[in-house]
């Protein structure tokens, strides 16, 4: 590439390729030939720009290593019965059927025993099961996850509504529930 400057003797010169020293950059400059100038410019923006990006990227994975794991740790598994219709608490019962049209899921604290039940509100048909697939005790929180099972296909099913729900009664424990 050629840069055309003039020397301080008003003669026109070509450089090609070579550094220029700041006194020939100036007078580029002043002359209104920036190309290599803004060239250098743009290079060293692209490369500082790069450098930026790359110790972002090493620093996160560096930093990311020494984190503690953001997974729930269990503890352990928690012993429950399913609980019938007939063996609830009179309160309890009460409580569920004011809440059973809508999806709910609540606590109920007894004497020795904690109920915790999930509702999945009104369904158009019957044929509905509820599966419990975990029930645990992590570091902060007991952890109930339960899935609704509906119809199969096929099936013959009631054309009636239901509120399918269940109640899982478990040992008496105070951390909160998280329900999945």
């Amino acid at each position: 590439m050629h840069i055309f400057y003039f020397h301080k003797y008003n003669r026109l010169r070509t450089y090609v390729g070579q550094q220029m020293n700041k006194k020939k950059r100036m007078v580029a400059y002043r002359k209104g030939n920036t190309e290599q100038l803004d060239a250098k410019r743009r290079k060293w923006s692209v490369f500082v720009l790069f450098s930026a990006i790359f110790i972002c990227l090493v620093s996160t994975g560096i930093g990311g290593c020494g984190w503690k794991k953001t997974g729930v740790e269990k503890l352990r598994d928690l012993d429950y019965t399913v609980v019938g219709e007939a063996e609830l608490p009179e309160e309890l019962k009460t409580e569920i059927e004011a809440r059973k049209a809508e999806d709910f899921k609540m606590t109920y604290l007894l004497d020795d025993a904690l109920y915790i039940v999930h509702g999945f509100g009104m369904q158009e048909t019957g044929g509905y099961s509820i599966q419990v697939q975990a029930l645990y005790l992590a570091e902060n929180a007991i952890y109930f996850e339960t899935d609704l099972i509906g119809p199969e296909n096929g099936a013959k099913v009631e054309k009636c509504v239901s509120y399918p729900y269940i109640v899982v009664k478990t040992e008496r424990l105070t951390e909160n529930v998280v329900f999945e």
